[in-house]
């Protein structure tokens, strides 16, 4: 009976031995399955790859961010050709108007336009305090709502301005034609609509 009970007990603490040994082994395989089967569930874009160039949080101080584009107000501060238009502009309330989101489309008269005036529409006429009213219709005749480029100005299109007033659009030559006013240069890229260079100022109708 000892002999057995000793070969019982002898077999016993083997198969504990072995199990233990087998443990480890199966833990791992376990794990690996485990893994496969979460990373199959994943977007291929979740799958972190070596070297990764991805900005994480903590260093997207160090990128610099994408330049935002001009609005039409700054294309016309910054444009010497309309400082003219720039200063009368800001004489009235239409600059808090086209700081808007917009889009907005300004025919900006240039400032050789300007000095062609006669006497009684100068800028220095227009700017005085009893005459300011008049300046404000004058430069609403050239601000239209909408983004306007080149390409949709077409023969025989009319446009209505923020003054209430009709421009029409002709083609002769070559050139576009605002009413009687050339149209010499084109900014279209603002961030708030479109910017339009004339040679004349569009005097509204009476």
């Amino acid at each position: 009976m000892d002999v057995v009970k000793g070969m019982g007990i002898g077999l016993l603490a083997g198969a504990i031995l072995m199990g233990c040994g087998e443990a480890p082994s199966t833990q791992e395989e376990g794990n690996e399955v485990m893994q496969s089967r979460v990373a199959s569930h994943l977007s291929p874009g979740l799958h972190p790859e070596p070297g990764n160039n991805a900005i994480s949080p903590e260093n997207t101080e160090n990128h610099e961010l994408a330049p935002q584009r001009p609005s039409v107000l700054q294309h016309i501060d910054v444009e010497d050709k309309l400082s003219t238009f720039s200063s009368a502009l800001k004489e009235t309330d239409l600059i808090n108007s086209l700081n808007g989101t917009g889009p907005y489309t300004v025919f900006a008269p240039s400032d050789d336009a300007f000095s062609a005036l006669s006497s009684d529409t100068t800028l220095q006429h227009l700017m005085a305090p009893e005459n300011r009213e008049q300046l404000r219709q004058l430069l609403s005749n050239h601000l239209v709502t909408g983004k306007l480029a080149i390409t949709d100005l077409q023969d025989g299109t009319t446009l209505k301005t923020a003054g209430g007033q009709q421009l029409n659009v002709t083609k002769r030559n070559g050139k576009v034609l605002i009413n009687d006013a050339a149209l010499e240069a084109t900014e279209d890229g603002s961030s708030n609509g479109v910017v339009h260079v004339l040679n004349k100022v569009l005097l509204p109708s009476s």
